[in-house]
């Protein structure tokens, strides 16, 4: 009964075209912020708490200066004295501590930083995985007779095209922070990944797919090192995942998903093993899907500037027909705030209802946000 429900959710959900989706301004600011430590003795303590007072004193009485100088600027007649006063007040009372702040030690760690500061805004969606529109994609393979195991082969269209759009659309918000234990945040998640035969005009430009992933999930900062590369965060929680369709075209699983991401200068390596939770078999609409896509997602990401090349992997571990998925993006500068997108994809489970037919894929477009 959930699980039509959420069906129909994610159906109408589907509905909503991919560009008014991306249309969306998702705001993407980078602040940067580092703590700084003392060695935790008593005396040391003493005098950083004597420190801040006297720097609060300080900022204090300086507003207060500032507040009637501001005043005094206002009362100026014509523009150009108004604004002269005021940029004397801003270069007078300027902060000197904000010109102390460090850069955090890579892109993933300053990423985080910025989505702590940004979490407080409680009308922001922060960015969650790549933003994307691919105006044009080639399909080597379009699978049109659809099935699996608990399910019968369905045709859905008399005959797709190879040529399609696809986009992604991918945000995220959180809930908690300061949780147990100290340096653990809760956050929810939504990704929609649509493909759209734009170019078939007679089959009236369908969307052939959208997959819907809604996920709740709890990450953890953390200090670990292994091999000389440094692990910013872990994460553990429960993913759905489903094409918001009926019966036959169904398909849907729900996983528990933990990641771990380790870094060294540019390079990122990352995997994402996760144990489908089991379903009943009448309600299985896809029961072999581990034999394609497996129990893990591997990652490899190296950053150049504003270049960021990466290979994302998943195998079924199987010594006998052995699968293999790999998807390789590069992204690159572009005119104005986006970056340009390439795209490749070869394997199993691109969308849920080809998670058993094996297609190859080539795209070009914008990227609106990037992994970091």
């Amino acid at each position: 009964m959930i699980k039509q429900g959420t069906d129909k959710l994610f159906s109408g959900l589907g509905g909503i075209t991919a560009f008014s989706l991306l249309s969306f301004a998702l705001v993407w600011t980078p602040v940067h912020a580092e703590d700084e430590a003392s060695d935790g003795s008593g005396e040391d303590l003493e005098e950083v708490r004597q420190s801040d007072l006297n720097q609060l004193t300080v900022e204090a009485s300086a507003a207060h200066q500032a507040e009637g100088e501001l005043e005094d600027c206002a009362e100026l007649k014509g523009n150009d004295l108004r604004l002269a006063c005021y940029d004397r007040l801003a270069e007078t009372f300027k902060t000197p501590v904000l010109d102390e702040v460090k850069r955090p030690r890579n892109a993933v760690d300053e990423r985080l930083a910025s989505e702590e500061l940004l979490a407080d805004n409680s009308f922001l969606m922060i960015p969650h995985r790549r933003n994307y529109i691919l105006p044009y994609t080639y399909n080597d393979k379009p699978n049109e007779l659809v099935s699996s195991p608990s399910r019968e082969e369905v045709r859905l269209v008399e005959e797709y095209q190879r040529s399609e759009a696809k986009y992604q659309f991918s945000f995220k918000f959180q809930l908690l922070r300061n949780i147990f234990p100290e340096g653990m945040t809760a956050w929810a998640g939504y990704t929609q990944v649509g493909f759209w035969q734009i170019y078939n005009d007679p089959q009236s430009k369908p969307f052939r797919a959208i997959d819907h992933e809604p996920e709740l999930y709890l990450r953890y900062r953390t200090s670990m090192n292994l091999f000389g590369y440094s692990s910013e965060f872990v994460t553990l929680g429960i993913n759905h995942h489903s094409n918001g369709s009926s019966k036959p075209q169904s398909r849907s699983w729900n996983r528990v998903i933990a990641s771990f991401f380790f870094n060294k200068e540019n390079f990122t390596v990352g995997v994402r093993p996760w144990w489908r939770i089991p379903e009943d078999d009448e309600e299985d609409d896809n029961a072999d899907i581990h034999q394609f896509l497996g129990y893990a997602e591997f990652l490899l990401a190296y950053k150049q500037g504003e270049q960021i090349f990466d290979i994302r992997l998943m195998n079924n571990m199987r010594g006998e027909e052995n699968k293999t998925s790999v998807e390789v993006s590069y992204t690159f500068p572009f005119p104005g705030r986006l970056k340009g997108y390439l795209q490749y994809y070869n394997g199993y489970g691109e969308t849920l209802i080809d998670y058993n037919h094996r297609n190859q894929r080539v795209g070009l477009g914008v990227l609106l946000t990037d992994l970091y």
